[in-house]
């Protein structure tokens, strides 16, 4: 339980988030070797979409904290977008528009989507699960969670944070090795690789820029992104209410609200761009 406490702490402090908001507003549970039966080649550790509950076991579940922690975010804002408590939002794609989750965190897993699809990563994990009988290694919210682990290690090595209990994966080094041996995996490493990392660590960095946190009483939601906060800032604080303004004005005043909106977003855009670059 201290070394979940300190991973979790770490991973807030590298997001730039408030610890009580990776609880996904107090409805995210954490267990210990108290859920599935363990056996040969059992999990490490997995995350329950229906009883909203990431479970790690006792023994082997250090490394793999910060990668079920995303697949808990990919299904918070699936049921946002889908109201399916299983639905992961990393498999959708085919809307433009959301009533439920704002265009920029929409944007955002669009991103991370089309970089790692387009990627070595991809074909890579196609060739592990050339070896299975069904499909798991390419499925869209696994790769996502595995590069949000390299992503999430890069964030951790900027301000010399090592936390092998949040995040501990083989290294493309260790891959090759294991190749060497005899093992046949070659063209197979199930993670980015240094030379990708550059692009999608902007995707996740344009993505995590675009969550907002909203308080409620002692949890904290996430909601939304910057573009909403300033119209909704404006909204509250500016001029007077609409019957109290002249015709003139409440132009005005509209015209203020879509500027910011298209500001915002041109910004938000002009940032990843250049730091895809």
């Amino acid at each position: 339980m201290n070394n979940a406490y300190d991973a979790l702490t770490d991973m807030a402090e590298v997001l730039n988030s408030p610890p009580r908001a990776l609880s996904l507003n107090g409805s995210l549970g954490l267990a210990f070797g108290a859920r599935g039966r363990g056996g040969k080649n059992a999990p490490l550790a997995h995350y329950e979409p229906i009883k909203v509950v990431i479970n790690l076991t006792k023994k082997n579940g250090a490394g793999s904290l910060g990668h079920e922690w995303f697949h808990s975010v990919d299904n918070y804002f699936g049921r946002k977008e889908k109201n399916s408590a299983t639905s992961m939002f990393t498999q959708n794609f085919q809307q433009e528009i959301s009533q439920n989750v704002s265009s920029e965190v929409m944007e955002g897993f669009k991103m991370i989507h089309k970089i790692i699809n387009q990627s070595g990563l991809s074909e890579r994990c196609k060739n592990l699960d050339k070896r299975r009988n069904k499909e798991y290694w390419t499925l869209p919210e696994e790769m996502a969670a595995r590069s949000f682990e390299v992503y999430l290690k890069s964030k951790l090595e900027e301000k010399n944070i090592r936390n092998d209990y949040l995040v501990n994966f083989r290294s493309e080094e260790s891959w090759a090795k294991a190749t060497e041996n005899g093992l046949k995996m070659e063209n197979t490493y199930p993670y980015p690789t240094a030379a990708e990392m550059e692009d999608i660590k902007a995707a996740y960095e344009y993505l995590f820029d675009s969550i907002r946190f909203k308080s409620h009483d002692e949890n904290y939601e996430l909601y939304s992104s910057t573009a909403e906060n300033i119209r909704e800032t404006v909204k509250k604080s500016k001029l007077l209410f609409e019957r109290e303004l002249t015709n003139e004005q409440i132009a005005i005043q509209k015209i203020i609200l879509n500027f910011t909106k298209i500001f915002c977003v041109t910004l938000r855009a002009t940032k990843f761009l250049q730091v895809s670059r």
